[in-house]
């Protein structure tokens, strides 16, 4: 009896896991495309194709943030973890917490992408985030074409986000009732065709 109850509570942190990173990955898809579908800073388009930009870059992102859902579900897989109510509570938690933090910096690349046309690195943040920047960044945010607004929304409000609405979301996610062998292979599947592509 206590190895059916061990069971069932691991595979509920494993769907809980795949519920958090389900939610995470919507946000992401969302900040792609408040990436690539607004104009640049300056009212140029961004990107020429959309289409063909969002699908190939949600098929990378894919592929880029798969390993984070593999290492939780390994984790959550140890059975010293899964036996343990407050093991499985803060890996879930420490995986809620990096990934809100993953999609506030992402959504920071983003905009610094829009920006510069350079991806984030701890040279560019030193480059480009001090004192003075800090002082100019509103007069700058105000010329954006794309919505000056949007980039304080993204940064802040991404990761936010994800804190706020993963407990219902993960909730509602339970209650449809997910297979987790075949949420696994789905997930596996887009990754290969992610891959594919």
């Amino acid at each position: 009896m206590g190895k059916i109850h061990s069971k069932t509570f691991r595979n509920i942190a494993l769907l809980k896991a795949q519920a958090i990173f389900l939610l995470f990955w919507l946000i992401h898809i969302a900040l792609r495309t408040l990436q690539l579908g607004r104009t640049a800073p300056y009212g140029q388009p961004f990107v020429e194709k959309f289409d063909w930009y969002i699908f190939h870059a949600v098929c990378y992102d894919t592929l880029m943030h798969l390993p984070f859902l593999g290492l939780s579900l390994a984790l959550l897989s140890l059975p010293f973890v899964y036996k343990r109510r407050s093991f499985r509570r803060g890996i879930l938690l420490g995986f809620t917490l990096f990934l809100a933090l993953w999609s506030s910096l992402s959504a920071l690349d983003h905009e610094m992408m829009r920006f510069l046309s350079l991806h984030g690195s701890i040279s560019q943040f030193q480059t480009y985030i001090g004192v003075e920047t800090a002082r100019d960044l509103p007069t700058l945010l105000s010329t954006d074409q794309g919505g000056w607004l949007i980039p304080f929304f993204t940064v802040l409000g991404s990761g936010t986000l994800l804190l706020m609405v993963s407990r219902l979301f993960t909730r509602y996610y339970l209650r449809s009732r997910p297979r987790l062998g075949r949420s696994l292979i789905l997930w596996l599947a887009f990754g290969a065709f992610s891959y594919a592509f």
